[in-house]
């Protein structure tokens, strides 16, 4: 694709258009083969009189898989095109695609085979081919936080069945991240997506299969909610769930609500179920409701997002992107203890912008965004914010306050892809977006609601070191942390902060809210040019904005101050007094010491914790006063998530 989520548009020949070739009607599959084929020589269109499943064109001639075999047009272009039946065998019967490379015929089928031929029609005996992938497996196309705990979904994970997917989950253990368990799905599938969307609250975790097909006709006609349940050392599975075309999940204390393309009928909206325990804590569900949208104006099969937010469930249809549909976003009230099956509320905007491609609440809060709207470039994107109100019923529940776009916008960026909302935290996904003349490298925008209800820029996350392309594709925050991901990264990468950008929420990034706004936000950067990079002044609690040299203390409200190497007292010592950070485990600091300033060995002592504040302490390292010239330095560094 010529830009993300966007299609290409056919480009001028040099020398004009010779033929076009197109087949209309086909549906794939064995018995269907009533397709016709359709050939354009720049001034006017004209059927060839064959039924086909397939064609190619190979040095100006025809070939076209037909149900009963191959047939050789020389000349599609007259008027009245001939059919030979050429002299070949052995055909498949679930052949879909045809190709000829040189002498010799290929044949695509429906099972995920490659059956070939010389055109004389000796069929060619070929060893099994080694399966090798080279697509993105899209580890952290979804991501989900519940505690400590990390849900991320791989629906490309390479595996004895291509593309069928693969979840894990991953837990916080000491200062960094390990693997818990790995989840596939019960019967892979071709490209079956499992792991597309993904939800996780306490003991429960939810899974969408979203490209499922047992018919190979109608990727997602068999998708499925996998929903497993907490028990003891593993994740076990308690039910599953046949939803055609489903696409997204959410849960909230005793509800999951499943958001499809095909909640009645041929309509989308939202199918609710009713979560159970047992006396002895076994989940099983129940469907409750199923509610759909007022609007038609979303079109056909449009991507659903959807949301639970205390008594609202929330649906983004952000429409059918064939037919340029316009997004709503409906609104569900739960009242008396069930939801209706009307919308509260439906809100829409003018033009088809996929609005309500993303989709996020909390606390009273609404973020939905609109990713290909035109705001200051071509689908540079939007994100509209929506604040609960406080009028009774049957006035709107949700208010338009903001909205907010890229802070440089640029085309095709699709600013509003992903967005993720907590408290007063907003991060909001652009993988779309060129960055240093790469495209598709992708952004993540941080956003803080003020006191007033204003949205203030944070600056941009820094991605993960095996992010590839479209980082921002999905985005995750939590009350503790914060999460990004990519849909491509290297193979090579290991681990989950090589691949996911993972934050605590009380360490540097929250630091320097306030602080900086948005320049000069990188660990590296010194934005005072007073030496000492961005990370450190984070370490020692300093303004980054300006240079200070005040010395380490415990002065309210926190402590502060550029470390300090002192004569013990008493005792005829050393004392080396630092800040630094009290809760952030990313952040190690080591004393070292040095007899030449060129190799520097850790002092091995232990230090005492003099003052603790909310965010930083103030500690000491005693050691022995040196006989000869000794130097002694603070070395800070980041741990990887």
């Amino acid at each position: 694709p010529e830009y993300w989520n966007h299609a290409t548009p056919c480009r001028d020949a040099l020398a004009g258009v010779d033929l076009m070739l197109g087949l209309t009607g086909l549906e794939p599959g064995v018995r269907k083969s009533f397709s016709t084929l359709s050939a354009f020589d720049g001034t006017q269109t004209h059927t060839v009189s064959t039924f086909a499943k397939g064609f190619c064109v190979h040095e100006g001639q025809l070939f076209v898989l037909r149900p009963d075999g191959i047939a050789h047009c020389p000349d599609p272009a007259s008027a009245a095109p001939t059919f030979t039946p050429l002299d070949i065998t052995g055909l498949p019967n679930d052949g879909s695609c045809l190709a000829r490379l040189g002498n010799r015929f290929y044949v695509g089928t429906l099972s995920g085979q490659i059956w070939t031929a010389e055109a004389d029609g000796t069929e060619v005996e070929v060893s099994p081919p080694a399966l090798e992938h080279r697509a993105y497996d899209q580890f952290g196309r979804a991501l989900a936080f519940s505690g400590d705990r990390l849900l991320v979904g791989v629906p490309n994970a390479p595996a004895a069945t291509p593309l069928a997917g693969r979840a894990e989950t991953w837990r916080r253990n000491g200062g960094g991240w390990e693997i818990e368990q790995s989840l596939t799905p019960p019967t892979p599938d071709f490209s079956g997506w499992f792991g597309r969307d993904v939800a996780i609250h306490g003991d429960l975790l939810a899974i969408v299969e979203a490209g499922h097909d047992i018919s190979n006709r109608d990727r997602g006609l068999s998708a499925k909610v996998h929903v497993l349940q907490r028990t003891e050392a593993d994740w076990t599975p308690r039910q599953t769930i046949a939803l055609p075309f489903a696409q997204s999940v959410a849960i909230q204390d005793n509800l999951l609500a499943i958001g499809t393309s095909q909640a009645s009928g041929s309509t989308p909206g939202v199918v609710l179920y009713l979560i159970n325990r047992s006396p002895d804590g076994v989940v099983s569900l129940t469907v409750t409701r199923r509610l759909l949208p007022r609007s038609t104006s979303i079109g056909y099969l449009p991507l659903v997002r959807v949301a639970l937010m205390g008594d609202f469930l929330l649906a983004g249809l952000s429409g059918d992107p064939s037919r340029r549909a316009t997004g709503v976003l409906s609104v569900f009230r739960r009242v008396d203890g069930s939801f209706a099956s009307q919308p509260a509320q439906e809100i829409s905007v003018d033009t088809p912008e996929r609005y309500g491609f993303g989709l996020a609440a909390h606390s009273g809060w609404v973020a939905v965004g609109a990713p290909f709207e035109d705001t200051g470039a071509t689908n540079a994107g939007a994100v509209y914010l929506y604040q609960e109100s406080n009028e009774p019923a049957p006035n709107p529940p949700l208010v338009l306050r903001a909205k907010l776009s890229a802070p440089m916008p640029q085309a095709h960026a699709e600013f509003g892809a992903a967005v993720a909302l907590h408290g007063d935290l907003l991060l909001v996904g652009c993988p779309g977006r060129e960055v240093g003349g790469v495209r598709q490298r992708g952004a993540v925008y941080r956003f803080r609601r003020q006191s007033g209800g204003q949205w203030l820029g944070l600056g941009e996350m820094e991605p993960p070191q095996g992010s590839q392309s479209e980082f921002g594709i999905e985005v995750a925050v939590s009350p503790e942390w914060t999460a990004a991901g990519s849909l491509g990264s290297a193979p090579e990468s290991t681990g989950l902060g090589s691949r996911v950008r993972i934050s605590p929420r009380s360490g540097y990034e929250e630091w320097l809210d306030g602080r900086l706004v948005a320049d000069g936000r990188r660990w590296d950067d010194d934005a005072d040019a007073d030496g000492r990079s961005t990370l450190l002044e984070y370490v020692f609690n300093l303004d980054p904005k300006r240079p200070d040299q005040t010395a380490a203390s415990a002065a309210a409200p926190e402590p502060a101050g550029v470390p300090i190497l002192s004569n013990s007292t008493p005792g005829d010592g050393l004392t080396f007094t630092y800040v630094e950070p009290a809760h952030d485990t990313r952040i190690k600091v080591q004393v070292e010491s040095s007899d030449d300033q060129r190799t520097w060995l850790p002092v091995p002592a232990t230090a005492r914790v003099l003052a603790t504040g909310a965010t930083h302490r103030l500690v000491a390292v005693d050691m022995e006063k040196p006989t000869t010239p000794r130097w002694w330095r603070l070395r800070a560094t980041d741990s990887p998530q």
